[in-house]
């Protein structure tokens, strides 16, 4: 799927967790929290970046899981998060190109679990 990480959204996801990759920079992650009304978590794989991948585009995969620490907020640990795993910039995306339309973030939250539900 194509996401569009949106500045507006992308500035509520706060770095919760920093996997290095040791031997290759492909197997360095960053786990990202949701720290709005949303239980969600956005992991940046192969060395992205929240600060860089802001504004554009990214191949990315969605899934749901239950997190256990130390992959969620304080009081979280448990609960059903939507997951959304970015692998790598997408450069020249357009909305009607084999990889289908450009999903923005801020609307892939609308759908996750909220705090206040």
């Amino acid at each position: 799927m194509l996401l569009k990480i949106d500045q507006k959204t992308a500035a509520q996801f706060s770095l919760i967790n920093e996997i290095s990759g040791k031997l290759r920079v492909t197997d360095h992650r960053r786990c990202y929290v949701a720290c709005g009304d949303w239980f969600a978590i956005l992991v940046l794989c192969n060395g992205l970046d929240l600060t860089t991948i802001t504004g554009q585009v990214a191949d990315a995969f969605l899934g749901w899981d239950k997190t256990a620490e130390p992959f969620a907020q304080p009081g979280d640990v448990g609960k059903r998060h939507i997951t959304i795993t970015c692998y790598r910039m997408v450069l020249n995306a357009y909305s009607h190109g084999p990889m289908g339309r450009i999903r923005s973030l801020s609307s892939i939250l609308k759908h996750a679990p909220k705090r206040t539900s």
